[in-house]
């Protein structure tokens, strides 16, 4: 059994090479060649475990997950957990691979993913709301795929110092309203339970919702909602799951019929990328990981 360490998965991390993986999930979903429960919830206070497992042809993989908001006023991460990693045929385990930083990349590489298939060829300002390790996540894999000359970030709690260590066209917006109206691509990674900004001047742009994943949380208005063309999902549960969508289909701002599963396709016009993350996810990054461990012999070998 192979342990994969968050330094194992950085010095194997390539972005293009875990975007290829989403783009496989999302042809295993659009196929149906998986078997995913619905994720287990057991929320608490202001936090919440998650227990998700996934089956696909080559594997399964469980992850297990905690989300504690409260620790970063406490200088530990906000999101941890552990993933393992079974052969499909044996049930062997394969790997147990760090769940924090599996998490942070693969979910920066569904970003990614949104952003090289929906935002125009020529955009060039992207702009990211929360800027802690997944704000900085999303900002990596987004700038794999377009050439931005500028990245403009905001949060009101501090910022991932990675941001200036890797960014050398960064900058810092004084508000949420400022960075919407100046970026092309709008990136939002927060814990919020209340619309983060309420500017009106978003058509044309390209909006990616990475950090609601409960029904109570939202980073978008109902006013927003109604300026754009196109939502989409990145799995069908998404509508139960964030508020973003569960709150304004509830309130008749949007109906069914206007939220659209995610396709690798260029869509005209205003559109929002809503993202709550799957288990599906985890499991074709994980093995993409664990093979490529495997090849150029990283991390460390456990006994079982």
């Amino acid at each position: 059994m192979l342990y994969l360490s968050k330094k194992d998965l950085l010095d194997l991390l390539d972005c293009n090479d875990i975007i290829s993986a989403i783009e496989r999930a999302y042809d295993i979903q659009d196929k149906g060649n998986f078997i995913m429960p619905d994720r287990m919830h057991i929320h608490y206070d202001d936090n919440t475990l998650l227990y998700m497992p996934c089956v696909i042809e080559s594997s399964y993989a469980t992850k297990l997950v905690s989300v504690f908001p409260g620790n970063k006023d406490k200088n530990l991460p906000v999101v941890d957990g552990i993933v393992v990693l079974n052969d499909k045929h044996t049930g062997v385990v394969n790997a147990m691979i760090d769940g924090q930083v599996l998490t942070a990349i693969r979910t920066g590489a569904v970003g990614g993913t949104a952003v090289k298939h929906l935002a125009k060829e020529d955009v060039k300002v992207l702009g990211v709301i929360g800027c802690g390790v997944q704000g900085y996540y999303q900002a990596l894999f987004a700038s794999q795929v377009r050439d931005f000359d500028e990245v403009i970030v905001y949060d009101a709690y501090g910022y991932n110092p990675l941001f200036k260590e890797t960014f050398d066209n960064l900058s810092i917006a004084g508000s949420p309203n400022e960075l919407v109206e100046k970026a092309d691509v709008i990136i939002t990674a927060t814990t919020s339970h209340d619309p983060i900004f309420d500017t009106d001047k978003v058509k044309g742009k390209t909006f990616v919702g990475i950090g609601s994943f409960k029904p109570n949380m939202r980073e978008y208005s109902d006013a927003f909602l109604k300026h754009m063309d196109h939502i989409l999902v990145d799995t069908p549960f998404a509508k139960d799951e964030t508020g973003d969508l569960k709150l304004p289909l509830e309130d008749g701002i949007i109906s069914e019929s206007d939220i659209q599963l995610f396709s690798p396709k260029f869509l005209e016009g205003t559109v929002f990328f809503k993202s709550v993350g799957m288990a599906l996810f985890d499991n074709v990054v994980a093995e993409k990981l664990y093979l490529k461990a495997v090849e150029l012999k990283k991390g460390i070998e456990l006994e079982a």
